[in-house]
């Protein structure tokens, strides 16, 4: 049996979800999931975790979304895969649990609620938590015109360029390929990546810190996250920053 009961000022009856009490307002609320016997208590901001529902002076409690998780996973500037992995769960049950495709056990919910309530700080996070995959490239025996399709269609502004044994050579950004396309025209469509690719963009490993990754988009624009040989991710300054912003809000 499950019973979910919250503890707050003045509460006058509970019965199993539904709570009847006077119209104070609390910032926090403590919330004490029984399971098996076994009491979990966390102390959570109000709307993060629950959701508040008004109804005649009674206030019903219910567990959070999908969406819930999500944004509050996002917040925490943890990718599905480190939440999958801390929580001990996979990657693609956190997907489903946040696209609403599945109704999760409550155990399942507290086990992802420990991990995204769980104290850090900026130096946990690593480039493995927000470098973007798949990643997209280009490689040097693509057409500029390739080129530009594929960065448009993908909506990036900046790709690794690799050889045709897939190592990494170079990079390309999308000022790039508008200077050529001013200074060049139509003539420079037709001609390939490698004669216009730049420098290889800064390189990181997977366990690099914010302030590692702070430091290399000093020197271009993007930094390729690897693991050990193989291309992991990218992260841009755009990327960097919504991090930041995810962080603040």
């Amino acid at each position: 049996m499950i019973r979910i009961g919250f503890i707050l000022p003045r509460v006058i009856a509970i019965n199993q979800y539904n709570i009847t009490m006077k119209n104070e307002q609390p910032h926090l609320i403590l919330m004490l999931i029984v399971i098996s016997n076994v009491v979990y208590k966390h102390l959570l901001p109000s709307r993060i975790a629950v959701i508040i529902l008004q109804s005649d002076g009674t206030r019903k409690f219910v567990l959070p979304t999908g969406e819930d998780l999500r944004q509050l996973r996002l917040r925490r500037g943890f990718s599905q895969a480190l939440l999958a992995n801390k929580a001990g769960l996979s990657q693609p049950l956190i997907a489903r649990i946040e696209n609403g495709t599945i109704n999760p056990p409550m155990l399942t919910v507290k086990r992802i609620l420990d991990v995204l309530y769980e104290e850090g700080d900026e130096q946990a996070i690593t480039a493995d938590n927000i470098a973007i995959r798949p990643v997209t490239v280009v490689r040097t025996t693509d057409l500029v015109s390739d080129a530009i399709e594929i960065m448009g269609r993908k909506g990036v502004s900046q790709v690794p360029v690799c050889d045709e044994t897939g190592f990494i050579v170079g990079g390309l950004t999308e000022k790039r390929l508008t200077e050529v396309a001013i200074h060049e025209g139509k003539e420079a469509m037709n001609d390939p990546v490698k004669s216009i690719m730049e420098t290889i963009f800064p390189v990181v490993g997977k366990d690099a810190t914010i302030q590692d990754i702070q430091d290399k988009l000093l020197e271009g624009p993007a930094v390729v996250v690897m693991d050990g040989e193989k291309l992991f991710g990218i992260i841009t300054k755009t990327d960097l920053l919504r991090h930041f912003r995810s962080k603040r809000s």
